[in-house]
């Protein structure tokens, strides 16, 4: 719905200028291109805008992240933070991830840009992302064994780790993989993961990000 209400402004802007334009001119084919570039550059622009969140909000992350998303969702995981919630869509063996905005325990639209990739580091054959909502205290990780295997994880903060499964396309062996909102995301984080202490800091990511916590 997100896109086909963009499309939408887009035809009736252009439907409304060509009703002008007919009235005072005739339409070359020059001006027909140049008025599809503009209408073009409107929708694009609307892409980045969700002016949805000035009208109404969503009783859901959910009703939010389906609004989005045109087709039949899959949605496996909703971790929820403090200011935000973060959705784990999966579909045609693919992970989707977005953050859904919350205002006083209503959810709004959420856009890509609002995830920031803060850690993405590789050790002992454990691979970890974590993501930040905008520059909030708001903290998710992603973790997961590049063997596949079922683990044994937790980190310092006594997060709630979460586990999806799903089957690889090589040999149709159950991946899993592993999410949690960290509560107190700071200097000393670490998982520890198949007996394995990983340390988190988010210079490992170079991105530019809020510093942690000391």
């Amino acid at each position: 719905m997100f896109g086909i209400i963009r499309i939408m402004i887009g035809c009736f802007f252009s439907c409304c200028v060509i009703l002008m334009l007919r009235k005072k001119t005739i339409l070359t084919r020059k001006k027909i291109y140049a008025l599809i570039c503009v209408t073009v550059f409107i929708v694009s622009v609307l892409s980045f805008v969700p002016i949805e969140n000035w009208f109404f909000h969503f009783n859901s992350p959910e009703a939010a992240f389906n609004y989005f998303h045109i087709g039949k969702n899959n949605i496996e995981l909703v971790l929820e933070g403090n200011d935000s919630a973060f959705v784990i869509d999966h579909k045609n063996n693919k992970y989707t991830y977005q953050i859904i905005p919350k205002d006083n325990n209503k959810w709004q639209v959420g856009l890509g840009l609002y995830l920031k990739t803060v850690v993405n580091t590789f050790s002992d054959g454990i691979a970890v992302y974590v993501y930040q909502y905008k520059n909030t205290d708001d903290y998710y990780i992603s973790a997961f064994d590049v063997n596949g295997v079922k683990a044994d994880i937790f980190d310092n903060c006594h997060s709630q780790f979460y586990y999806l499964k799903h089957q690889t396309n090589l040999d149709g062996s159950d991946f899993y993989t592993y999410f949690a909102h960290i509560s107190d995301f700071n200097q000393q984080y670490y998982i520890e993961m198949n007996g394995k202490r990983i340390a988190i800091k988010t210079n490992q990511s170079g991105d530019g990000s809020k510093p942690l916590k000391k």
